[in-house]
C-alpha cells in the first residue's frame, strides 16, 4: 500500500479518492514486489469513516448497509478493478477487524467501555457484509487486521458465517497472544478455510 503511494506520488491515505487509478498504482508496486497475494488496502480507519457518513450514534451501526453506490464503494470499485487488470492475480480483500473499527467509533462518539461488545458485535454485521460484497468483486481471499483483538470475540461470528456462505477463506492478522483461537500459523495470524468458518471456535 505505501509502495503504491510512493511510485504514484499520492498519499496512500488519499486511495478512496480514486480507486480505480489506485488500483493503477498498486499494479506498479505488485509488478516490483511479486507477491504471492496482491492486497486491496491497508488502512485501518476505512470502515469507520465509511460508517461515521451513514450512521450518527452506536444503535445505528445496525442499520448499515454495505452498497456499491455508498461509502464502502471505493474498496469494492479497488478490487473488481484489481481483478480485471491480471485474472492471474489471487487478490485478498483487507477488512478492519470488528473489534478495531469499534475502538475507532468509541473514541469518535464517545462510547462508554461497558458498550464497546455490542458496538464490536455490529460492526462485524458491517464487516461481514463487506467480505460478501469483495467477494462477488472478485476476492479470493480475506485479510482481517485486528491488531489489539487479544481472545476470541463473539463480534467475529458473522466474519466467519458469511465467509462460510460466500466460500473465501479468513486470514486473522492479529496480536501475538490470540487467546481462544485454533489454527495459530505464528505471529498472530490465523487461518480459517473457507466452507469450515461458521463459528469463531474455528479460529
Amino acid at each position: 500500500h505505501d509502495l503504491a503511494g510512493t511510485l504514484s506520488g499520492r498519499e496512500p491515505r488519499d486511495w478512496t479518492h480514486d480507486a480505480m487509478r489506485w488500483a493503477y498504482a498498486v499494479r506498479e508496486a505488485v509488478s516490483m514486489v511479486k507477491p504471492t497475494w496482491v492486497v486491496s488496502h491497508f488502512d485501518l480507519e476505512f470502515e469507520a469513516r465509511a460508517i461515521t457518513e451513514i450512521a450518527y450514534e452506536m444503535d445505528e451501526v445496525w442499520d448499515v448497509e454495505v452498497r456499491a453506490d455508498g461509502p464502502f464503494a471505493p474498496a469494492i470499485e479497488l478490487i473488481r478493478t484489481l481483478t480485471n487488470i491480471d485474472p492471474s492475480w489471487t487478490i485478498a480483500a483487507s477488512v478492519t477487524g470488528p473489534v478495531q473499527t469499534a475502538r475507532a467509533l468509541a473514541e469518535r462518539w464517545h462510547v462508554e467501555a461497558e458498550d464497546l461488545d455490542e458496538l464490536a458485535e455490529a460492526c462485524g454485521d458491517v464487516a461481514a457484509a463487506l467480505v460478501g460484497a469483495y467477494a462477488e468483486a472478485g476476492a479470493c481471499e480475506v485479510i482481517v487486521w485486528e491488531p489489539a483483538c487479544a481472545d476470541q470475540s463473539g463480534s467475529h461470528r458473522a466474519l466467519t458465517r458469511r465467509a462460510a456462505v460466500v466460500g473465501v477463506p479468513l486470514a486473522l492478522a492479529g496480536p501475538d497472544r490470540l487467546d481462544g483461537y485454533t489454527r495459530t500459523v505464528g505471529g498472530g495470524l490465523v487461518l480459517v478455510a473457507a466452507g469450515t468458518a461458521t463459528d469463531p471456535l474455528a479460529w
